[in-house]
Parts: structure tokens; sequence; C-alpha cells
């Protein structure tokens, strides 16, 4: 059972005197207070429905699959932010559901709140923090770049924007997207790490700035470009001979939100068709987009890359230190058009961004 502390925040009220806020986990009789905080920024149109029924909060809280935390004075929920674990087959928390009340906007309060989250999840000793930081504004970016955290990459096309209403302004974007941030915690050697050759070396550059030990390895250095004749190719060539002819899938759909966000657990040939089947689902209805998060820790990725490039899929980034095994991230938008030069980033964001519309422009390219 983790225990969290309480933290005491205080702000200087405009007539000159301190007034005392409390940082603490939550307890029965927060839920009115967290619901309160979602309605004031989303009204009803925040993605995680359940965090609008009350009874439904208390039992997320009382997994431990989330932890909850509020702001509060005098029993008024000022703020909120919650710690997601990710602990199947992968390790790592998430602190997320960052919202504060809009008059203490401008305030300490909200940075105070979220480096307490960041705080708590490195106490839980995962092998990373991950976030997801909203590009419509620089807030979360740069207060986790200070933190530590590196801009690793994007996950794009998740939400419909028109189907969300929040307090800053969205732009033409069809679908809401997010960039995605890592800080390591108790996991500093990614292993040999196998990438298709025109992500290497954005690969080491990642990898150099999270500050972890990652051999990265290429088709053309591991032998698995089929024009080299070495035992080390062979040897290659046999494991994707060997290829299992099912993937396995996790698969997570959201029809409201028009989004798939797909895990392969074990590789297979048929990674492009299952894909396929999963896009003929959507029955030529317009905003559906794909997320895929393939594992590098194997020559396999090579296959499964190229066979989802195929299908139009690029590559929005790295999934580092997120478990046992490296991942990349790779997207299919369908008819959703990006519109990425309207992004709020940090300077290092802006960099990958050039880079992630690069492969964007590219996906019908082979």
């Amino acid at each position: 059972m983790n225990t969290f502390p309480k933290r005491e925040v205080k702000i200087r009220e405009a007539d000159g005197t301190e007034t005392s806020y409390w940082i603490r986990p939550f307890k029965c009789g927060d839920e009115a207070g967290i619901i309160d905080c979602i309605r004031e920024e989303y009204g009803d149109t925040y993605f995680k429905r359940d965090f609008y029924d009350p009874e439904k909060v208390r039992k997320y809280a009382e997994t431990g699959h989330a932890h909850f935390f509020v702001m509060e004075h005098d029993g008024f929920v000022a703020g909120m932010v919650i710690l997601a674990v990710f602990d199947d087959g992968e390790d790592y928390v998430e602190p997320a559901t960052h919202i504060l009340r809009k008059k203490y906007r401008g305030t300490i309060l909200g940075a105070s709140l979220a480096y307490y989250a960041l705080e708590m999840g490195e106490s839980l000793r995962p092998c990373c923090l991950f976030v997801h930081a909203v590009t419509f504004h620089k807030g979360t970016q740069t207060l986790c770049e200070n933190y530590g955290m590196v801009p690793v990459g994007f996950r794009l096309g998740t939400f419909l924007t028109s189907r969300m209403s929040n307090s800053y302004k969205l732009g033409r974007s069809e679908k809401y997207a997010e960039g995605v941030m890592i800080l390591p915690v108790t996991k500093k050697d990614a292993g040999i790490v196998y990438l298709p050759e025109e992500i290497a070396e954005y690969g080491r550059r990642i990898y150099g700035r999270l500050g972890v030990r990652a051999e990265i390895r290429t088709a053309y250095e591991t032998g698995t470009d089929l024009s080299r004749e070495s035992a080390e190719a062979m040897k290659a060539i046999e494991t994707i001979k060997t290829m299992e002819e099912e993937p396995q899938l996790q698969i997570r759909t959201d029809s409201l939100q028009r989004t798939a966000v797909v895990r392969v657990l074990s590789s297979g040939r048929r990674i492009a068709d299952r894909m396929q089947e999963l896009i003929d689902s959507f029955g030529g209805e317009p905003g559906w987009t794909i997320q895929i998060a393939i594992s590098t820790s194997s020559p396999l990725v090579f296959y499964e890359y190229n066979q989802l490039r195929r299908l139009a899929f690029f590559f929005t980034g790295l999934k580092p230190l997120c478990g046992k095994e490296e991942q990349i991230y790779m997207q299919w938008l369908g008819d959703v058009r990006l519109h990425m030069e309207e992004y709020t980033l940090t300077e290092s964001f802006q960099v990958l961004r050039g880079e992630i519309e690069e492969f964007y422009r590219n996906r019908f390219r082979l």
C-alpha cells in the first residue's frame, strides 16, 4: 500500500494575508470537487467519461491503477491530478488530468501540483515517468522539461477537436495532438535497439538526451539487409523466416473519438493484414486514426515497419524505457489532415515537429 504525504502550499492574497492550500491523496467526499474541476474546464466533453461518475472515480482510486490527488483549501477542491500506473507488461507511471480551477491560474498552485505529481510518480520507482503534454499551450511542456523530462515524439490524432471544449484555441486541426515526454527512473540501459535506417539518427539523439545507454542497430548493421551475405545476416533473416503467422495485438477503439490504439504484444507476418482489417472496420467513416506501438528490441521491427509503411503508417517518435522492451510509435491518419505548424511548442518539441512533419509528408513514398 503506497502512502503519499500531504504538502502545504501558501499563496499571498491581495490583502497581504497568506492562505494555505494542501496537496493530498484522494479521500471519499472529494468526488464532487473532482467532477467540478473537470466540468469547469471541459464541460461535458472530457474524453475520460468515467471521471464524471462519482462511484467510478472512487473505484479507480481504490484499485491503485490510478492515484488521485487534490489541491484543497477548507474543503474546496481547487485542483486535481492523477498518476496512472501501467503494469500490464509495461512499467511506467503517467501523471495526467492535471486541472486547476480557473480562479487560481497564474498562481504557484498549478506548478506546485504538477511537481508534486512528478515527485510522487518517481517515488513509485517505475522504469520511467511518461507524460502526454498538450500542444495548445506549452506550460506543461516547459514545466516537465524543467523537471528533467525529455521530448521523444508525438501522439497524433487521438481526440476529435469538434467534440472537445476547453479554455484554449485548438486551431484548424481535426484531431487533438500531444507531445510525448520521458524521464528515466530505474531503467538506465535500453540495451540493443533495432531501428530502421531512416529513424536511426533520431533514435541516437533521443537516447543521448535521455542519458541512458542504447546500442542502436540498423538493418544494414545487423545484416538484415538482404544484399549482404554474412553469418549475422543469415541468422537475422532466419529470425524473420521463423516469425509466427499471426501477431498478438492489444487493440483499444473509441468510436466516440474515432481512434484506435494498438500495442504489438508479439510479432506476426500478418501485421499489415490485421491493420487493414482494422481500417476496413471503420466503414469509411471519416476522422478515424490509429496509433501503434511496436517493439524495437528485435530485428523483426524491420519487417513490421516496412509492412506498416505500405499502409501509409509513418513514424511519430519513440516510446523508450517504458518496460522490458523498447518501442516506437507509428500513426495512420486516414483522411485526417495535420496542421502541426499551429502547435504551441518549446524549442525541443519544435525540432521534433519538423522531423515528424517530414515523415508525414513522405508517408506514401516507399
